[in-house]
C-alpha cells in the first residue's frame, strides 16, 4: 500500500488533514480544498478510491449471483423482515449472512450451500 504523506493545518474552528504531494495516484488529498477532519477519514478515502473498481466488481457480482437464485432473494428478503430482525435483536441473535446459513442448514441446504459460496454477497448484504 502507499505510505501517505500526511500534513496537519489547523484553522480557527478545527484541524484539517491533507496529503503531500496534493495528487496521489488521482487521488485528490484535498478533499477539494477543505481536508479531511480526522486522519481516519484520509485513509478510508484513500482506501475506497485505490480499490473502487473491486468493490463495484463485488457489487455487480452480487446482483448478477441474487438474479440468477431468486430462491435466495426470497429467504433473504425474509430474514431481513423488520419483524424478524427485532426478534433477533432482542434476543440477542447477530444479523449475518453466517448465522442465516445456520438458521437455515436444516430445513434448507441447497440454499444454504449456494450463500456458503458467494464471499462478494457477504460484504453487500448489510450495506
Amino acid at each position: 500500500m502507499t505510505e501517505l504523506n500526511i500534513i496537519e493545518r489547523r484553522t480557527n474552528k478545527c484541524t484539517r488533514y491533507f496529503t503531500v504531494p496534493d495528487r496521489i495516484d488521482g487521488f485528490d488529498g484535498t478533499a477539494q480544498g477543505w481536508g479531511y477532519k480526522t486522519k481516519q477519514a484520509l485513509h478510508k478515502a484513500f482506501s475506497y478510491h485505490q480499490n473502487r473498481h473491486k468493490i463495484a466488481a463485488n457489487a455487480v457480482e452480487a446482483k448478477q449471483f441474487l438474479g440468477d437464485n431468486p430462491d435466495v432473494v426470497k429467504i433473504i428478503a425474509a430474514y431481513m423482515d423488520e419483524q424478524e430482525c427485532l426478534y433477533r435483536a432482542k434476543d440477542g441473535d447477530p444479523t449475518s449472512i453466517p448465522h442465516l446459513i445456520k438458521s437455515i442448514q436444516k430445513e434448507q441446504p441447497d440454499v444454504a450451500e449456494k450463500l456458503r459460496g458467494v464471499k462478494p454477497l457477504y460484504r453487500e448484504f448489510l450495506k
